[in-house]
C-alpha cells in the first residue's frame, strides 16, 4: 500500500469517527428539544428537534457512503449514488418540514397557521438541491469508471 492509499484510509476512518459521534451528538440534542417541547410547549423547540433529527440522518447516510467507499475503494458506485439522492431528500425535507410541524401545533393548540416569508431557511433545501446535483455528477463519474475499467 503506497503513502497515498494509506493516507486516505487514515482520513476516512477519522471522518467516519467523527461523522458517528456528530450524529449521535445530533440524536441526543434532538432527543432533548423534543423534551422540552413536551415540557414547556416552545414549537421552537420542535423546530430545533426536528433539524437534529434531520441532521442525525443525514450524517448516518454520509457516513454509510464513507464506510462504502472504505469497502470498496471506489467511491463512484450506484449505492453511493443512492445513498447521495437520499441524502439530498433528508436535507431537503428537514429544512422544509419544521415551520409546517410548528403550524400544524399551532392550529392544534387552537391558533391560525401563518407561514410567513423567512420561515423556511433557504439555504437548507438549497444545500439538499446542491447534493441532487453532485449525485448527478456521481453518475457521470461512475460512467466514466466503467468506460476506463473496460480499456484497463
Amino acid at each position: 500500500m503506497d503513502k497515498r492509499s494509506a493516507a486516505l484510509k487514515k482520513r476516512l476512518n477519522t471522518d467516519r469517527i467523527i461523522t458517528l459521534v456528530v450524529a449521535f451528538l445530533m440524536i441526543f440534542v434532538g432527543a432533548f428539544q423534543f423534551i422540552t417541547f413536551a415540557k414547556s410547549n416552545d414549537t421552537l423547540a420542535v423546530r430545533r428537534g426536528i433539524h437534529s433529527i434531520f441532521s442525525a440522518v443525514a450524517l448516518i447516510l454520509l457516513y454509510l457512503g464513507l464506510n462504502r467507499i472504505a469497502v470498496t475503494g471506489k467511491p463512484f458506485d450506484i449505492k453511493i449514488i443512492n445513498i447521495l439522492r437520499a441524502m439530498a431528500i433528508v436535507i431537503m425535507a428537514g429544512g422544509m418540514l419544521p415551520p409546517f410541524v410548528e403550524g400544524f401545533i399551532s392550529v392544534t393548540q387552537g391558533n391560525t397557521f401563518e407561514l410567513r416569508f423567512g420561515d423556511i431557511d433557504i439555504f437548507v433545501p438549497l444545500a439538499g438541491v446542491i447534493v441532487g446535483i453532485l449525485s448527478e455528477i456521481f453518475v457521470y463519474g461512475k460512467d466514466l469508471q466503467e468506460d476506463n475499467d473496460l480499456i484497463a
